[in-house]
């Protein structure tokens, strides 16, 4: 008898599929793209154009096995909420003295390349740098300088303070039952001064009354 040729499983679970090292590749890119999929297939495949490897990173990602293996990855790089109140701790408890190097002169310099500083950037939410070129002098000694100027801005320490204490429990949102839960109505200021002001003229007119003499009995 004629050998047939070997047919695929079709029962196989497509998520299981192995993957080729192309898709393998462009999966590492898209990662260390930020999840950009066009410039993860453009890096995985230098030759492509924008449009082309826009659409085919699009099929790549539609690929069952693909998409597997993308959950696999971000499952393994997730945190976990140990690891996220671990992390809030260490920001409720951090200073911006990681990040400050004593020089020769006694003063303290603001240093993020110090190896101290590189454990604790994760303290840091923002970082703006600002240069500004000035001439000092005039003339033929005229020099340029140039001045640069960095502000970091931490993570909130108050914030992260404020977070670990409603996941231990010690906030508790209140609702008004009266309102159904609604946000309860903002004080009328203006009404209340009117019922005092109301008030203080009927006591006032009250006492008047009781001050008027009053005729003898006949």
């Amino acid at each position: 008898m004629p050998e047939t040729a070997e047919q695929p499983d079709l029962t196989q679970d497509p998520a299981l599929v192995p993957l080729s090292p192309d898709e393998e590749r462009f999966i590492t890119f898209l990662f260390q793209e930020n999840m950009n999929r066009t410039r993860a297939y453009m890096r995985a495949y230098p030759k492509s154009g924008y449009d082309s490897a826009r659409a085919s990173a699009s099929r790549l990602l539609a690929k069952v096995n693909v998409q597997a293996e993308v959950k696999r990855r971000l499952d393994e790089e997730a945190m976990s909420v140990e690891e996220g109140i671990a992390r809030l701790s260490q920001i409720a408890r951090g200073t911006i003295l990681p990040f400050l190097q004593k020089g020769p002169d006694d003063f303290f310099y603001f240093n993020l390349n110090h190896p101290d500083a590189h454990e604790y950037m994760y303290l840091i939410k923002e970082v703006e740098a600002k240069r500004q070129r000035r001439v000092v002098g005039h003339g033929e000694e005229a020099e340029e300088w140039e001045d640069e100027w960095v502000k970091v801005k931490l993570h909130s320490s108050y914030e992260a303070t404020i977070d670990l204490l409603k996941i231990h429990g010690k906030f508790t949102k209140k609702l008004d039952l009266t309102t159904d839960g609604k946000p309860l109505p903002a004080p009328d200021h203006d009404g209340f001064e009117r019922s005092m002001k109301t008030l203080a003229e009927a006591i006032a007119g009250q006492l008047l009354q009781d001050d008027t003499p009053k005729s003898p009995e006949s």
